[in-house]
């Protein structure tokens, strides 16, 4: 009878010790889902914020490619002295006006390292708007008191050099920054 007894209280003991491992396996498991669960929504707002970042850097750099775009076909329908310098003058206009108003997402949304490289960016977009400026209002004068075409020809070099640059810089300085 004692063996029955023992063989009972083992049995009894073996599964006492299976419930317990079991439920705390089930137990772990219950938390483990739950924190999974309180996760997820920060998880999905980093990730969302992330996007818009990466969304508003396309956004810019596309403008800013546009207006690159039309300052370079504006620049060769001054130089070939076409007829389609007020239409090109026009789009340049246009695409200039997109490109400031969507200058102002990548300074809300960040990263902040990324600032630098977009405000060199701007200054140098900036800077070859203001001389596309100065020649349209060059080309409003008299031949005679107009600049040569030469010496814009050797500004324009630089400035495209010094957009092109800073274009490079600031994509490869995004590309570090908003690669999820």
């Amino acid at each position: 009878m004692e063996l029955e007894v023992a063989i009972g209280l083992i049995g009894a003991l073996s599964g006492l010790i299976g419930a317990a491992v079991g439920g705390g396996v089930t137990l772990f498991a219950n938390r483990q889902t739950n924190k999974d669960a309180e996760a997820q929504p920060v998880k999905e707002r980093t990730q969302y914020i992330a996007d818009r970042q990466f969304d508003a850097h396309v956004s810019f750099l596309n403008s800013a490619n546009e207006v690159h775009e039309d300052m370079r076909q504006l620049w060769e329908d001054i130089a070939g002295q076409h007829n389609s310098i007020a239409a090109s003058h026009a789009k340049y206009l246009e695409s200039w006006r997109m490109y400031f108003t969507r200058t102002a997402a990548p300074r809300l949304t960040g990263p902040a390292e990324l600032e630098p490289s977009a405000a060199a960016l701007r200054e140098a977009i900036f800077a070859y708007s203001q001389k596309m400026d100065e020649w349209m209002r060059d080309l409003s004068q008299p031949i005679s008191d107009q600049t040569s075409t030469v010496d814009w020809e050797l500004q324009l070099e630089a400035l495209v050099k010094s957009l092109t640059e800073a274009k490079n810089a600031y994509i490869q300085k995004g590309l570090l920054l908003l690669s999820v």
